[in-house]
């Protein structure tokens, strides 16, 4: 080994994983190199839990292990100090919460050797795991496929990004510690260039650990990721005046692949100047790649290539629209050409006679054009052709929240018992294209179930090719449809679910209600209490999610039988045999007892309730990708202002007639005449970023993370303040701080800052009993809008929220359209608290005024949704109901 000490070093950084850390060293110590030929460098970058007395007591029994312990500087400092310190002439990398299967270091080490003059880098398999389960390789092993070695510049795709790696002890490259981001990248890339060439040896596996609480997952948005990325890609780039080569644009556009799709490419917390200026280096970069290599990309979404294409300032890119079809051309070449345009069905339902449709129209050439399409509807087979209007669909932000195409979206109503049948044709620059449709699931159709038709209100909708037949059937003949309707790769389960669904004596006189997965009571459950007392021939019961122990208590012994626990096989029944679903969330779950939509598939023609969306809370955040008319699974919507009337209608693509101008039952139990106590209530939103899922779909809370976090920092100097609580004191006041019920986890954290005058609240609070709130974004301001009740804005983390870190990026309702001054900083927070102190609690003019002006007439908001409910059900009875009441 000439003037190396042993044949491998194991560079293993530290920190802060006592969880893994024992796994990770086991499998280094059942490694079959002979021990004498391995050194494992352990170096603890600053841990502050029990890492380091982890590495000291394995260092203890395994004299190959050598621990060094050094200030917190990072991974790319601490690998660096790795290298200086290592004897091996093999660098072989590992994270502490990882792990390498046995027979790796030795394989791999020996393959190398054989091939040593020939590459800089080894490289082997890199196997996920998550819960223990191994997930879907990359792509990249589609191509390194086999011991060998490969040139990169005839295996372009075969891009080498993660750690799994061996690299020669020349000690002549080294990771660069001014990146945070993409050092790996940098590093591995720096020691391939020379050579452009790979070594793979398919005998050793590096088990990725994923989980949650890693680094990566924390950095993983462009509040971290956009400079320190742009900096690596103008770097390699860069270093080439003209042809960039191909292994190094695939190595950009891997990294585009998963940062378009997770939303983490561009810098959304920007201003305006800013990030025009940022889109401007992307497309710099761009221009450096060229169009063939992203046609080519693996795994990568055709829409997203045209997207990367359509960035391209100085791609070639030109349409042709003719009686052949629609095709793109790149330099006289042809790169996308079909002879008809794709309509993607959305929904399509029947209330009152009438059937209305949502759908919009897919392709790519929309990205180089600027003309709409226009959209035409054909009625009864007839010479009558009628245009409907189109609008930017939410479905242009696609498969992704970043807006990547123009798809365009139309909505269509007609009267079931005047049209017989209809399709659409999609004109183009002036040529008509026949459509073909793909059928979303939620539309009812599905094609691969074989499910071509289905029955809404006595109306059979039955799709053959692109014609949709409309036939009006009696009770008798759905029940025979129904029954012989064949559902591909069905079972005997699935059957006799169906059969006990059609023929039950119930079906169609069911109401379920239901709240949130982590809600005890909310407008769910306050409706289901109100409308349980009527007796009108409806069946009604409430679906519960945790333990029926945990909410029993809150229903009368009438109304306990009448409890329903998600997901059972009776609330399936249920759920199909209803008219309506009256919830408080619109989530999958709780509101579906199906696990999943793939298993809902083979129920869904049957479904014929009407989804009646309470809402938690006014809707003030926008939620476009997931509540909007066109991804959203309700029928009606609960509202209860001016404002969201107008959002609804404008923003989301709903119809005035698809809400229901009420207001949520919980404001029958607000007491706007109770006077307030000497209380602030202080109730922050919660953050998806500082948060993992937990067991039971509970979020739970990542300690080092939240700690680190400016909404803990920032958070915890406001409540720590002496000088709050001087106010505090001087006033006679106390502060409640309330953690969203997401965030209850990091309760512990918050604790340390009660003191007499301020503590944390978990249970529910009397929201009449305070004097002053104090949020950030959170929907509770809603309810001190409606008490008039002076307001604060804090939001800690601004810049991290408009960067999309959060599960929104901006607010429908700006903050400077609100109730309250915005305060961004501790100090601020204080200052704007003892200002409304000494307004004695009375809000500004400004902030009253708008919310006297904010909502409807909200009383017996319960009754007149069930009024308004009952009106509109197929069991109304005018005459008989007219009597009950």
């Amino acid at each position: 080994m000439n003037d190396f000490e042993y044949k491998v070093s194991v560079i293993v950084p530290v920190y802060n994983v006592e969880e893994f850390l024992a796994a990770c060293l086991d499998s280094l110590m059942c490694q079959t190199i002979d021990k004498k030929n391995l050194e494992v460098l352990l170096i603890n970058d600053g841990s502050t839990d029990k890492s380091l007395e982890i590495c000291l007591s394995y260092a203890s029994i395994y004299p190959c292990i050598k621990v060094f312990t050094k200030e917190n500087e990072g991974v790319a400092a601490t690998r660096n100090f790795g290298i200086q310190k290592a004897r091996g002439k093999f660098l072989f990398y590992l994270d502490g919460d990882d792990e390498l299967t046995p027979n790796t270091i030795e394989k791999v080490s020996q393959y190398f050797e054989s091939i040593y003059d020939d590459v800089d880098l080894m490289t082997y398999k890199i196997v996920p795991y998550k819960n223990k389960v191994a997930q879907p390789l990359h792509f990249r092993y589609k191509y390194l496929n086999k011991t060998g070695i490969y040139d990169l510049q005839q295996f372009p795709y075969a891009i080498q990004s993660t750690m799994n790696i061996v690299v020669k002890n020349n000690k002549q490259i080294f990771f660069d510690e001014s990146l945070k981001q993409g050092e790996d990248q940098k590093y591995i890339t720096e020691n391939l260039l020379e050579k452009l060439k790979i070594g793979y040896c398919n005998l050793g596996e590096y088990k990725y650990i994923k989980h949650d609480s890693s680094a990566v997952s924390m950095q993983a948005y462009s509040y971290f990721l956009f400079e320190q990325k742009m900096r690596l890609w103008e770097d390699l780039f860069g270093r080439y005046q003209d042809e960039v080569p191909t292994y190094i644009q695939s190595l950009l556009l891997s990294n585009y692949l998963w940062e378009l799709s997770s939303d983490c490419i561009f810098p959304y917390h920007y201003n305006k100047e800013n990030y025009i200026h940022a889109i401007g280096r992307i497309k710099n970069i761009l221009k450096k790649v060229d169009v063939e290599t992203i046609l080519s990309f693996p795994n990568m979404d055709t829409f997203h290539k045209h997207f990367w294409i359509s960035m391209k300032e100085n791609a070639n890119i030109t349409v042709l629209c003719d009686l052949k079809g629609v095709s793109i051309y790149n330099e006289n070449k042809r790169i996308y050409q079909r002879d008809k345009v794709e309509i993607i069905l959305n929904k399509i339902r029947v209330e009152h006679k009438k059937l209305y449709l949502l759908a919009f129209v897919k392709s790519p050439i929309f990205n180089y054009i600027e003309n709409e399409p226009q959209v035409i509807v054909v009625e009864n087979e007839s010479t009558q052709r009628r245009k409907l209007p189109v609008f930017l669909s939410i479905n242009s932000h696609y498969k992704t929240k970043a807006h990547t195409n123009n798809f365009y979206g139309f909505s269509y109503e007609c009267d079931v018992e005047e049209v017989d049948n209809f399709y659409f044709e999609v004109e183009i620059d002036g040529i008509t294209y026949v459509t073909n449709y793909y059928c979303m699931p939620v539309s009812g159709f599905n094609n691969t179930l074989g499910i071509k038709s289905y029955i809404r209100e006595n109306t059979c909708m039955t799709l053959k090719g692109n014609i949709i037949y409309l036939t009006n059937l009696s009770k008798e003949q759905i029940i025979e449809h129904q029954s012989k309707q064949v559902i591909n790769n069905s079972n005997l389960k699935v059957n006799q679910l169906r059969n006990n669904v059609i023929h039950n004596p119930k079906r169609g006189k069911v109401w379920l209600y239901n709240d949130g997965v982590s809600i005890q009571k909310d407008n769910g459950y306050y409706q289901f209490i109100h409308d349980f007392k009527y007796q009108d021939g409806i069946d009604r019961w409430y679906v519960y999610t945790g333990e029926r122990e945990e909410i029993e208590d809150l229903f009368t012994e009438q109304q306990k039988p009448y409890m329903v626990k998600y997901g059972s096989d009776l609330h399936k029944i249920l759920y199909l045999c209803a008219e309506y679903i009256i919830s408080s969330f619109s989530d999958l779950r709780p509101m579906i007892p199906f696990a999943s939509d793939a298993e809902f598939s083979y129920f869904r023609d049957l479904f014929a309730a009407k989804i009646i969306y309470l809402q938690h809370g006014v809707l003030h955040a926008d939620l476009r990708f997931t509540q909007s008319a066109e991804r959203g699974r309700v029928d009606k919507i609960v509202v209860s202002s001016y404002f969201e009337q107008q959002n609804y209608c404008q923003n989301y693509h709903y119809r005035e007639i698809d809400l229901i101008p009420v207001g949520m039952p919980r404001y029958d139990y607000i007491d706007r005449s109770k006077k307030a106590k000497n209380k602030i209530l202080f109730a922050p939103s919660w953050r998806s970023y500082l948060l993992g899922r937990g067991s039971g779909a509970k979020w739970k809370g990542n300690t080092q993370r939240v700690i680190q976090s400016d909404y803990y920092k920032k958070f915890a100097a406001m409540l720590s303040s002496e000088r709050l609580h001087a106010l505090l004191e001087k006033y006679d006041l106390y502060l409640d701080a309330k953690l969203h019920q997401n965030m209850v986890s990091t309760g512990d954290l918050f604790q340390n800052f009660e003191e007499k005058r301020v503590k944390l609240v978990f249970d529910d609070v009397a929201i009449e009993d305070y004097k002053l709130f104090i949020t950030d974004f959170s929907s509770y301001v809603f309810d001190y809008a409606y008490l008039n009740r002076p307001i604060i804005y804090f939001v800690p983390d601004m810049e991290q929220f408009k960067s999309g870190m959060n599960h929104y990026r901006k607010l429908d309702l700006p903050f400077e359209k609100a109730f309250g001054n915005l305060v961004l900083d501790p100090e601020d927070a204080i200052d704007e608290i003892e200002r409304i102190i000494l307004r004695n609690f009375i809000p500004d003019p400004i902030f009253s005024d708008r919310m006297n002006d904010f909502y409807l007439p909200l009383e017996n908001c319960s009754e007149k949704l069930y009024q308004y409910l009952i009106k509109e059900s197929s069991n109304y009875d005018s005459e008989y109901h007219h009597s009950n009441l």
